[in-house]
């Protein structure tokens, strides 16, 4: 199951009243966007850290792990939120009618709220052909990602419609 916006501004809004008797009128659009400021600043120090260990730079105080930037991409989008509730922004519906603005002047196919898309796989060169040998077509990118020894790629199956 996955979460969804609904969920999260129900759940926030009401633990938001716990730290602010006033719920999330209590604080200014500044006092909001300085909280999500100050988590953006913890996520890019931790994304740092992991820039300095790609370059082998020496100076971090320790070794950054994927469930720590979680957590602060999460503080993000938990501020965010609230933010959007003082202000009386539906998160999900703003998000998907930006995305797919976006996707239609740049002629994307992609649109939020319509047929379900499937996934991206990261995969090697290997499972790609393999994708394309079994008959299915693909939308590929070229992908820079992590590990600089394998060529990766972004595959998106693309199926046929019924």
């Amino acid at each position: 199951m996955s979460l969804t916006f609904q969920e999260l501004r129900t759940a926030n809004a009401r633990r938001c009243i716990r730290w602010h008797r006033g719920g999330v009128q209590s604080w200014s659009a500044s006092d909001w966007l300085t909280a999500i400021t100050g988590e953006l600043g913890e996520l890019a120090s931790l994304i740092k850290m992991r820039n300095r260990e790609r370059d082998e730079l020496v100076g971090n105080k320790f070794s950054p792990t994927t469930e720590m930037i979680a957590k602060e991409a999460a503080d993000v989008a938990i501020y965010l939120d609230l933010f959007c509730e003082a202000h009386g922004i539906d998160l999900g519906a703003a998000i998907e009618a930006k995305f797919n603005e976006v996707s239609r002047r740049n002629g994307f196919p992609e649109q939020l709220g319509e047929t379900p898309l499937k996934p991206i796989a990261w995969a090697d060169k290997i499972a790609f052909e393999s994708a394309m040998r079994s008959g299915k077509g693909c939308d590929v990118w070229p992908s820079r990602g992590d590990n600089p020894t394998r060529e990766l790629i972004a595959l998106a199956i693309v199926e046929e419609p019924q």
